[in-house]
């Protein structure tokens, strides 16, 4: 379980000092701060980053848009430009890298908590799944996230409008969405969690041992699954790669 990760790419001493105070007080992670570009993109090449935010006017001998563009071919990461230039050509190559918002200096801090929310989230959503590998759930009453491995997923089990899910080696074994069962499953889409019951989906990563061909153990894990009838030829065929 993690904490979304900022890099912050600003050259403005104000700026960077303000940033900071506010998304770390907020329970964010600052992953790095670099006043030139060609620093934050050997950063990148090494380190985790899920968002960055990005000035335009950089120290250095390339801007934040050819900066963005050469971190968008090592990775795909999020990006919020924050930049106090407003002239047209400039808009335009910004606009090309594919920015995920753009946000005006000076700008205030519930607007950058807004912008970064809106990212992370989706729709009124806590929880949202941005690959095969992590997921991120956002903590009630505050603008963090966490961020889950899909390997640290045990089961996930169905209760109604709520979901469950339980991990395995984690501080936090259980968390409850209040979201119903389809549509977590839906926002997952991990090929690794397999839905087979109408209340269960299980980690086919964690299976222990099956009996009768329908009855799953999980490693650490008490209790015993049943795959039902209508979810039999799925699991039986994936069970035939495995």
């Amino acid at each position: 379980m993690e904490t979304v990760k900022i890099l912050i790419v600003e050259d403005d001493y104000d700026t960077v000092l303000y940033l900071k105070d506010l998304l770390i007080n907020v329970g964010y992670i600052i992953s790095g701060i670099f006043p030139k570009g060609e620093e934050a993109i050997d950063f990148v090449k090494k380190n985790t980053v899920d968002i960055i935010l990005a000035d335009i006017d950089l120290e250095g001998k390339i801007d934040g848009v050819k900066t963005v563009e050469e971190i968008k071919k090592i990775k795909d990461i999020f990006v919020i430009y924050i930049t106090a230039l407003k002239d047209k050509k400039t808009f335009r190559r910004a606009n090309a890298t594919f920015p995920d918002f753009f946000l005006s200096k000076p700008f205030n801090k519930f607007q950058l908590l807004d912008v970064i929310d809106k990212i992370i989230s989706s729709d009124d959503n806590y929880l949202t799944s941005f690959s095969e590998n992590y997921f991120f759930i956002k903590e009630n009453g505050t603008y963090v996230y966490k961020k889950y491995s899909t390997e640290s997923v045990n089961y996930i089990k169905a209760d109604g409008s709520y979901t469950h899910i339980f991990f395995k080696d984690t501080p936090t074994p259980k968390i409850t969405l209040s979201k119903n069962f389809k549509k977590t499953l839906s926002i997952l889409k991990v090929k690794s969690i397999l839905r087979i019951h109408r209340s269960y989906a299980i980690n086919i990563n964690e299976i222990e041992t099956i009996e009768e061909g329908k009855q799953i153990k999980l490693i650490g894990c008490g209790e015993t699954f049943v795959v039902q009838n209508c979810y039999k030829e799925s699991f039986n065929k994936l069970i035939k790669k495995l």
